[in-house]
């Protein structure tokens, strides 16, 4: 065979097979390049998803924040008003009402400001939670007095039910717990009728140091059904309907402070009722942490109230260590000496050797409570005129009325003000 000819043999033999590695290699090139091509377009629909739902979310979070401002502006026209009228006014009653207006108008704008600030810090995750010892009936207390008072005469106002409490503290942010408790009380009184609502807090023991809270927040109408039905988005709300304004906003807020808190919220709709519930764990705090607490008066530098005339030794009947511990705290600050006692029995026993001039005796204990401790001491000659004095969260009149019967001279609501005390004493020492 010539050399010519089989040198061209050779090379069509080399020639095929790598013009077929060639072909292989453009056809797998393609492929992947097909399959990161589809990839991108993938990630690209998402992208523009994700872009139309910032832009939706964006124009509702405008919505909702022209919504405010329009809320705030009737506000803000009206303490401008307020104050050209306090300039021009004669009477005093037409004063107090003026700033009744004025007080009011204020506290919803700065209520909304802050709802705006706490919007900022939980939407960007730096809303941080303080620890400390937590007095919750006592906390409760003060949240529904507080409403009660600017409900005044015939006003709509919750009631408290205190029901399988120990009254221990806990630890938590006090601040931030009385705000979002503040939040679901004034939703439930936004839907209230004159039978108002019912505030229940009750507890379960999860482990010796460690209880399981639960807040019940009863409304008995549904004056605003509309809005009512917008709270079922509560523990999902997220995002906000405009149409809620500011109350919405504080509503999705009060839902990040709940989890924060380790709780969830809970709304039931009924036929003509609304109840919203708070679910919490807390630790259980230790008196040492509650000596860190500061105790209320009305001013830090005020020297120590002199002693009442004729009453120095104080027994205080209390079966919660923590309270006891903070009420001797207050009643040694006011110069008094102070004997304790765990419960009604302890205290009869103590009554037997001691003289005291004044028992100052919780209501709600185990085995003697504090009305039938006053019932004993006055069915003594001996204590028949020992001034007693009850103390005790659930300040209702029947509460007070059973105080009355059982021969008590006084009563005081926790957390005790020391002016609130004094005064009392003041008054039982001038009898």
């Amino acid at each position: 065979m010539p050399l010519s000819l089989s040198l061209a043999l050779l090379g069509t033999g080399l020639a095929v097979p790598v013009l077929a590695g060639i072909a292989t290699h453009q056809w797998l090139s393609r492929r992947r390049l097909a399959r990161e091509l589809a990839v991108l377009r993938e990630q690209l629909a998402r992208n523009r998803l994700e872009l139309d739902r910032a832009r939706t979310l964006a124009r509702q979070e405008s919505d909702l924040l022209d919504g405010i401002v329009a809320e705030l502006r009737p506000a803000g026209t009206a303490l401008a008003r307020v104050a050209d009228a306090l300039a021009q006014e004669n009477t005093g009653a037409q004063r107090q009402r003026l700033l009744d207006t004025l007080r009011r108008s204020a506290r919803g704008i700065d209520g909304t400001l802050t709802t705006l600030a706490d919007r900022a810090l939980l939407q960007a995750g730096q809303l941080r939670l303080a620890s400390g010892p937590v007095d919750l009936p006592v906390l409760l207390h003060e949240l529904v007095n507080a409403r009660r008072g600017a409900a005044g005469a015939g006003g709509i106002a919750p009631r408290l039910v205190v029901a399988a409490f120990s009254n221990q503290c806990v630890l938590a942010d006090r601040e931030r717990l009385a705000q979002l408790i503040s939040l679901l009380i004034d939703a439930a009184l936004a839907q209230a009728d004159a039978r108002g609502v019912t505030v229940t807090l009750t507890e379960t023991v999860l482990a010796p140091r460690r209880i399981a809270v639960r807040l019940d927040l009863l409304s008995h109408a549904l004056v605003r059904p509309e809005q009512a039905e917008s709270l079922l988005l509560l523990p999902t709300l997220d995002p906000v309907p405009s149409a809620l304004g500011s109350q919405g906003l504080a509503l999705a807020n009060a839902r990040q402070l709940a989890r924060l808190m380790g709780g969830r919220l809970g709304v039931t709709l009924g036929a003509q009722s609304l109840q919203l519930g708070l679910e919490l764990e807390a630790p259980v705090a230790d008196i040492a942490e509650v000596a860190t607490v500061p105790q209320p008066r009305d001013d830090d530098s005020a020297p120590v109230p002199p002693r009442v005339a004729g009453m120095r030794r104080v027994l205080l009947v209390e079966d919660n260590r923590i309270t006891q511990f903070v009420t001797v705290d207050s009643l040694a600050r006011m110069g008094f000496e102070v004997a304790t006692a765990g419960d009604g029995a302890e205290a009869l026993e103590l009554l037997g050797r001691l003289d005291v001039d004044l028992v100052l005796t919780d209501c709600d204990m185990p085995g003697i409570d504090g009305p039938e401790l006053a019932r004993r001491l006055r069915a003594d000659p001996r204590h028949a005129r020992l001034p007693i004095i009850a103390v005790t969260v659930d300040d209702s009149e029947r509460m007070r009325a059973d105080c009355r019967a059982a021969g008590m001279d006084g009563f005081l609501a926790k957390p005790i003000e020391p002016h609130k005390l004094q005064q009392l004493f003041d008054s039982i020492g001038g009898r």
